[in-house]
């Protein structure tokens, strides 16, 4: 028997002896197990106007309309293979230039190699889930694989956002008080500061090991995603904070930080090409060789001695 109509008001119609239930509602939460949740579109009327071609959980109709086409498939699926292959290359040939070169383990590549991991993080926590999703359409890691990649996202992107911003600050430093990076900017501070941009951010990230539940999609009960465990107006408080420390104010402090070195760069320049411009010409009225002795003479001098060597033979 089959179970058309609203909740409020079902028609009751003699189709099979299976349950089928059937809501104008689609927004509306999956039944028990044991039935079958029809969209209205998945439902063939037959002569005498009971409901046939029925089969499985949700119609073919449906899928093809999740599903993307083939071409994306592939498309999306290349793309996101050369991003992997690429971030991942890239970076661990830094870090592993860096860590073999001792001219190059300085504060600049210290930060450089802490952005490097960030990066890794991210792309091995992100992309493999997204070229998976492109074919199956469902979370196939189970609880566990939902908040470790949930996790790491957010760590990677934070801790990669506080990299940028400590060396935004070390760069600063060295331009603007060249005296004092002697001292500010080695290495050993440079790890410190790594350390604690990195406790900082599991610490702040931590909670999202709890905030993420795998569940069943709302209109395909068979397809299970991993989602948020609280509602939408709840997680703005946690994304808007995540936007302010990690997005605009790094934004804004690196901004102000590069518009001071720009300025203070500019007036270098202008005090150097001032300083050219006053040197005076070393031109001298007279050529004198190595041995002191008078090469050149001034043409007054030569008139001088003329005269006077004259006036003697008179």
């Amino acid at each position: 028997m089959a179970i058309l109509g609203s909740p409020d008001s079902p028609i009751m119609t003699p189709v099979t002896s299976s349950v089928v239930v059937f809501f104008n509602d689609t927004s509306a939460a999956a039944p028990s197990s044991g039935l079958l949740f029809v969209q209205p579109s998945c439902l063939e009327s037959g002569g005498n106007g009971s409901a046939v071609n029925v089969i499985g959980q949700y119609c073919e109709e449906d899928q093809s309309e999740t599903s993307n086409p083939l071409s994306y498939k592939i498309v999306a699926t290349v793309m996101h293979v050369l991003i992997f292959l690429g971030g991942v290359f890239g970076n661990v040939v830094l870090i592993l230039v860096v860590r073999k070169t001792s001219g190059l383990q300085t504060p600049t590549y210290c930060y450089l190699v802490s952005l490097a991991y960030a990066d890794l993080i991210v792309l091995f926590s992100a992309v493999p889930e997204a070229i998976v999703f492109h074919h199956a359409r469902q979370w196939i890691l189970g609880h566990v694989g939902c908040s470790v990649l949930i996790f790491s996202n957010f760590l990677g992107i934070n801790a990669g956002s506080l990299s940028i911003l400590a060396f935004t600050i070390e760069r600063y430093i060295a331009v603007m008080r060249p005296m004092l990076s002697q001292r500010v900017c080695t290495v050993g501070r440079a790890k410190k500061v790594i350390i604690g941009v990195w406790i900082f951010s599991i610490l702040y990230c931590a909670p999202w090991l709890g905030l993420t539940q795998v569940k069943h999609e709302a209109d395909n009960p068979s397809v299970e995603i991993c989602d948020f465990r609280i509602s939408a107006d709840q997680y703005f408080y946690f994304f808007t904070t995540d936007l302010v420390l990690f997005y605009v104010a790094p934004l804004l402090i690196s901004a102000v930080v590069y518009s001071l070195i720009f300025h203070k760069i500019r007036l270098r320049d202008k005090e150097v090409d001032l300083g050219s411009q006053m040197m005076p010409h070393s031109r001298s009225t007279s050529d004198v060789n190595l041995h002191g002795y008078l090469s050149v003479p001034n043409p007054k001098t030569r008139r001088t001695v003329s005269r006077s060597v004259n006036t003697g033979g008179d």
